[in-house]
């Protein structure tokens, strides 16, 4: 089979939620989570992930990291440079591997609310927890307040985060 196949033969995937979350090899959080729940709601989503570990940090050892801002920008423009957004309802944001993800992602979803005033913007700051404080970079609380949470309909922090 050729793996370039000709444009007008590549029809847009409709996608209604675009899930922006972390991924990790064992655990269940981030798009782990986010993806089965909302195809189990009948939504067609896109998972942009913005690190990939192996477990949460709960665990003795970690392994992974974030997604390059080059990758991460990159993903974010080719769903709409394939033409998926057309149905797009939602946005959901929760961990992100840094603060130039959170600037990336926040000038993304200005220009889709630009065009789509109606897009419904959900934020789950991710920072840390009771159990171990913060575990993202300290920068990163200033980058939810100044770039993310004026865009968002709803939020979802924990205890901790709130």
């Amino acid at each position: 089979m050729n793996a370039c196949a000709p444009q007008d033969m590549l029809q847009p995937l409709a996608i209604d939620v675009v899930s922006v979350q972390s991924q990790v090899v064992y655990g269940r959080v981030g798009n782990n989570v986010a993806m089965p729940t909302l195809q189990a709601l009948g939504l067609a989503a896109a998972a942009v992930p913005t690190v990939v570990f192996s477990n949460t940090p709960h665990y003795p050892s970690i392994h992974g990291g974030a997604i390059s801002a080059e990758w991460f920008a990159g993903y974010l423009q080719d769903l709409g440079a394939r033409g998926g957004l057309r149905q797009l309802q939602a946005v959901l944001a929760g961990y992100l591997g840094g603060p130039a993800q959170a600037t990336l992602l926040a000038d993304w979803v200005a220009g889709l609310l630009a065009q789509r005033p109606g897009l419904r913007v959900v934020v789950d700051p991710v920072i840390g927890d009771h159990d171990s404080g913060i575990y993202v970079d300290p920068a990163m609380v200033e980058a939810y307040q100044r770039h993310l949470l004026p865009l968002a309909d709803g939020l979802t922090p924990n205890h901790f985060e709130l």
